[in-house]
């Protein structure tokens, strides 16, 4: 009986010892990519983390927390027109309406969320669809000017 006593509790003890040296983050491969946009680090495999909480925040151990810093120019609006566009969030088409007279130099530029122009069009009635149904899901940045002068900046969702 006494050796059956030993035996369970060296067992408890091995088991212990394991569990405590157990690893906390075990990814099958992983690595930094760079280009000429910028970088990435990234893991495959991933198959535990651990998350904490306190007043300041959350963090979760083991997993890639990426976060991007960058800084976008702001214009000064040269005039204010009335102008608005909907549905926002949208699943492709959107329409860009005012009620305001509009000059031959009225255009509209969109861009991605990376600041990418990626559409320019003039506006030619006070009602006007613009298909995004084509674009992938994501932020996209409206911009309407008359005579390169800012109007009016929306932020699309393209869902």
């Amino acid at each position: 009986m006494e050796k059956y006593r030993q035996l369970i509790l060296t067992a408890f003890i091995l088991f212990l010892g394991f569990s405590s040296r157990a690893q906390q983050n075990t990814v099958a491969a992983g690595g930094v990519s760079s280009g000429t946009g910028g970088s990435v680090t990234y893991s495959i495999g991933q198959i535990d983390f651990r998350s904490q909480t306190s007043a300041n925040g959350n963090i979760t151990q083991g997993l890639q927390q990426p976060y991007e810093i960058f800084s976008t120019g702001i214009s000064t609006l040269e005039r204010e027109l009335n102008f608005s566009v909907f549905p926002n969030p949208t699943n492709g088409e959107i329409t860009i309406q005012t009620t305001e007279s509009l000059s031959n130099q009225t255009h509209f530029e969109l861009f991605d969320g990376k600041g990418k122009r990626i559409l320019k069009n003039r506006i030619f009635q006070q009602s006007s669809s613009l298909d995004l149904s084509e674009f992938a899901s994501g932020s996209y940045f409206l911009t309407i000017r008359d005579n390169q002068q800012g109007i009016k900046n929306f932020t699309i969702i393209k869902n």
